[in-house]
């Protein structure tokens, strides 16, 4: 916890609290990757051990979902585009971002969802509980057929995890939630547009749990965050799968985040 005599102008937190504001904003991340984060760093004596050992965290997510989708037949030809791909060893690994963590519980949820659909659910609550954010992608990763199971499932998998979250964390969790909703949103037309796009997006993600989608709103996902971040790109792989352009968005996932960090 830093405090707001920490963040003056002339002390190491200076940089944060003026990108941030004051008070900063609590931590608005799920308890399971608390978890894992606490678990991952206990031990660490320094940052390099600290930053070292949250990129073999990063690392082997990657190589989880390698193994996820050489499991499948349907996902096997999948795997040299993300064995070999720049934008997830940059972001994911060498950047610390935590998202593929949970689109990996998500990946799992959707190869399972029709033998074994009770996993699915445990892997869906278990991504809302790592990261509250994923819980729309419920509806890209359940079986769709017949209908009524898919929303069902989806449903009372997201609103497990999200409950579970709040139960764990408590008050906190959901203030924190706000805070950081308030500090990173846009603000006028940006902030308008990106709204839309966002409400397409959710429309399009539920619309994908018993129907197929277009191919062109591979991309939409990733405008649900409060800002558009090149991290929150991996969002859109459980929709291109259901859709069925995950190669193409595979390949152009480098480019899309460089894009994106431009902005």
């Amino acid at each position: 916890r830093v405090s707001v005599a920490q963040t003056g102008p002339r002390t190491p937190f200076a940089d944060i609290a003026q990108a941030w504001g004051t008070p900063l904003v609590p931590c608005v991340y799920g308890p399971l990757f608390l978890w894992a984060d606490r678990t991952t760093l206990a031990g660490a004596a320094n940052l390099s051990q600290a930053f070292a050992r949250l990129r073999l965290l990063g690392a082997s997510a990657w190589m989880t979902l390698v193994a996820l989708l050489a499991s499948s037949r349907r996902t096997r030809r999948l795997v040299p585009v993300v064995a070999a791909n720049p934008a997830i060893a940059t972001l994911y690994v060498a950047g610390m971002h935590n998202d593929l963590g949970g689109i990996v519980l998500l990946i799992a949820a959707g190869l399972s969802a029709r033998r074994l659909p009770w996993l699915a659910a445990v892997c869906v609550a278990l991504a809302a509980a790592w990261k509250i954010s994923l819980t729309p992608l419920a509806f890209c990763v359940t079986p769709p057929r017949p209908a009524w199971r898919a929303y069902v499932l989806a449903v009372f998998a997201a609103t497990a995890g999200v409950a579970g979250s709040f139960l764990v964390a408590g008050p906190a969790y959901f203030n924190a939630l706000l805070a950081g909703g308030k500090v990173l949103n846009e603000s006028g037309a940006i902030r308008n547009g990106h709204a839309i796009v966002a409400i397409a997006a959710l429309a399009m993600m539920f619309r994908a749990a018993t129907a197929r989608v277009p191919r062109w709103t591979t991309w939409l996902p990733m405008t649900i965050g409060a800002r558009l971040y090149p991290w929150y790109a991996a969002w859109a792989l459980p929709l291109a799968l259901r859709a069925g352009s995950a190669r193409i968005f595979l390949v152009t996932l480098p480019l899309v985040a460089a894009a994106v960090g431009t902005f």
